[in-house]
């Protein structure tokens, strides 16, 4: 569904052409045309660089590092785009590191590599100093929350956040604007809220939240590849936005080779549902909308 939803919504990158005046707004509303098919080939030439290693990490790892991610993004009082822009970094960072990545010497790795992740793309003029300091808050954080966790993060000095952040650079070719699922949600609800002249907004307002509470729950346990694209899972996480609005019908998000009934099974065992959300609108707006 997810794959055919992300064709249904920005097409084989091929988008529906659009009057000058809309595209005006969209520009204004900064998710235009333009910018939707960079966000796109962006996000191909990093999945083409990028190889299967992320997956190597157990997925306790995995769940640890993005929530160490969090962690120094609170620290750091940003807004939550910045955790899912920092694991995305952290993705891209290690899908171009040798393949013999394992867990044990990533762990060692970790509390740099989640402070250089945000700081590449979130710089301030605190010092490293400072930034080891919001690290041991983290870390201790980490440690209150997960009381079983018996690492030792609080050895980190500067100059390793500085040769983190210098061999992340460097390894991505310092082209770190890598799109993320959430990244790709705004850009979809951005150009929605546009095209829709503003109709649904509330119902957009009141999908946000929940989407990206979905979003964050994948991201901790599945790094960006070619199978599990961002753009695929935004285009899906944003299609079942619309049915739980009630703005489409769950018949609209069916795959062509899936029957009726088992596609309603499907769906309600995935969402922990008794019953199908009811489409409100009329057929001709459905079409409208899709």
């Amino acid at each position: 569904a997810m794959q055919q939803q992300e064709n249904r919504l920005v097409g084989a990158l091929e988008p529906y052409p659009l009057p000058e005046d809309v595209e005006e707004k969209l520009d204004l509303a900064g998710c235009s045309t333009e910018l939707l098919l960079l966000h796109a080939s962006m996000e191909s030439d990093r999945l083409a660089l990028a190889s299967d290693n992320g997956q190597r990490l157990s997925p306790w790892v995995r769940r640890l590092a993005v929530f160490a991610v969090a962690k120094v993004v609170q620290r750091l009082q940003l807004t939550d785009s910045a955790t899912f822009q920092g694991v995305a970094l952290l993705d891209a960072w290690l899908a171009a590191r040798a393949p013999e990545t394992s867990d044990s010497s990533f762990i060692r790795e970790m509390p740099a590599a989640c402070v250089a992740a945000v700081r590449v793309l979130h710089k301030t003029g605190a010092t490293k100093e400072a930034d080891v300091a919001m690290w041991h808050d983290a870390a201790a954080a980490i440690r209150a929350e997960m009381p079983g966790l018996r690492i030792d993060w609080f050895d980190l000095q500067p100059h390793d956040v500085r040769a983190q952040e210098f061999g992340l650079l460097r390894s991505l070719r310092w082209q770190v604007n890598v799109p993320s699922v959430e990244s790709w949600l705004s850009m979809f609800e951005g150009r929605f809220g546009v095209l829709m002249a503003g109709e649904f907004s509330r119902s957009v307002i009141w999908m946000r939240e929940d989407l990206r509470q979905l979003a964050f729950t994948m991201m901790q346990w599945r790094p960006a590849s070619n199978l599990h694209a961002p753009r695929r899972l935004a285009g899906g996480l944003f299609s079942i936005g619309l049915l739980h609005a009630t703005l489409l019908p769950a018949e609209a998000l069916r795959p062509q080779h899936v029957c009726h009934d088992e596609w309603e099974e499907l769906f309600l065992q995935s969402q922990m549902m008794n019953e199908v959300p009811a489409c409100t609108l009329q057929p001709e707006y459905v079409q409208w909308v899709l």
